[in-house]
């Protein structure tokens, strides 16, 4: 392998970690609102007891820690010193690095959906919560 070849997949690399920046943030933020969301709400007492019903609204939450450890993986080099580095171990790295974003890509995609899928089953689909009197 040239120079120049090891220079463009050290760039391709480089530029597939700049790509995955942005998710280590979306990731954690979407977690983050959509346990407020939860937690605030009165879920706990509609599903409670249902197992089908707690998976379907705990995926989202499932698919954004898969997204989260994939583009960590982008960041992660592989365990190859520098002296070992044969012809194709750039391209590898960096073929391997663009993989692991495109999947991340697809899970934070299939979390939004299964959490819009989660709004649209709350409000149409599942009970009001028992109501408490108020003592006085």
């Amino acid at each position: 392998m040239t120079a120049d070849q090891s220079r463009v997949y050290d760039e391709a690399l480089t530029s597939v970690k700049e790509g995955a920046r942005p998710l280590t943030t979306l990731s954690p933020l979407l977690q983050g609102i959509y346990f407020a969301a939860v937690s605030m709400s009165d879920l706990k007492k509609v599903i409670s007891g249902n197992l089908m019903l707690t998976i379907i609204f705990v995926l989202p939450i499932v698919c954004w820690l898969i997204s989260l450890w994939l583009t960590v993986q982008v960041f992660v080099p592989p365990l190859v010193l520098e002296s070992q580095l044969g012809p194709n171990e750039y391209k590898k790295a960096a073929q391997t690095a663009l993989r692991y974003l495109r999947w991340a890509q697809w899970t934070l995609i299939a979390g939004l959906f299964c959490m819009v899928l989660n709004i649209i089953i709350y409000f149409a689909f599942l009970p009001a919560p028992p109501q408490i009197p108020a003592t006085q």
